[in-house]
C-alpha cells in the first residue's frame, strides 16, 4: 500500500538507481532473494513471530533487528546479530556500515546462526521439548 510513496521518496532523496521495487514475488523468489541477500533488516515492533530471522539464519545472512518483544528471543545481539533501538536511524546504520566493514562479524553471525538453528529449531530440539513436556505431565500425575 505504500509503494507509491515510497517511489516518491526515493526520487525526493535521488536514489531511485539504488533501489528496486519487486512487488508480489514468489515464496520460492523471496528464498533466492534472502539467499544472495548480504544483510536481513527488520525494523519493526510487530513482528509477533520472528520468521524472517529464522529464515535469515538458515540463508546465514546477517539479521540487524530493532531490539523489540520476540525478535529479541532468537537475534541474540552480538551472537546471532544485532539488536538496534526501533526507530533510531543512526543506530541503525552504524550496524549496517558494522556489518559491512567487518568479515569476521558476519563469519561469526554465520556460525552461531547454525548453533541456534540446532539448538532451539531441529528435530532433535523439538522432539526434546516435546519429550520434558510429557514428563512434566506425567511426574504431576504421579504426584496426584
Amino acid at each position: 500500500p505504500e509503494e507509491t510513496n515510497l517511489k516518491m521518496l526515493a526520487q525526493e532523496l535521488n536514489i531511485t538507481d539504488n533501489i528496486t521495487f519487486l512487488g508480489q514475488i514468489s515464496h520460492a523468489e523471496i528464498w533466492h532473494i534472502r539467499k544472495n541477500s548480504q544483510i536481513c533488516i527488520i525494523n519493526s515492533s510487530h513482528e509477533d513471530v520472528p520468521d524472517n530471522a529464522i529464515k535469515c539464519f538458515v540463508t546465514k545472512t546477517p539479521v540487524i533487528a530493532a531490539d523489540a518483544q520476540s525478535i529479541n528471543e532468537v537475534v541474540q545481539n552480538e551472537r546471532s546479530g544485532l539488536l538496534v533501538k526501533l526507530d533510531d536511524d543512526e543506530d541503525l546504520a552504524s550496524a549496517i556500515k558494522r556489518i559491512f566493514q567487518n568479515s569476521d562479524l558476519r563469519a561469526h553471525f554465520a556460525n552461531e546462526t547454525q548453533k541456534i538453528l540446532e539448538e532451539k529449531f531441529s528435530w532433535d530440539a523439538h522432539i526434546r521439548t516435546l519429550d520434558n513436556s510429557l514428563k512434566l505431565i506425567l511426574s504431576k500425575n504421579n504426584a496426584q
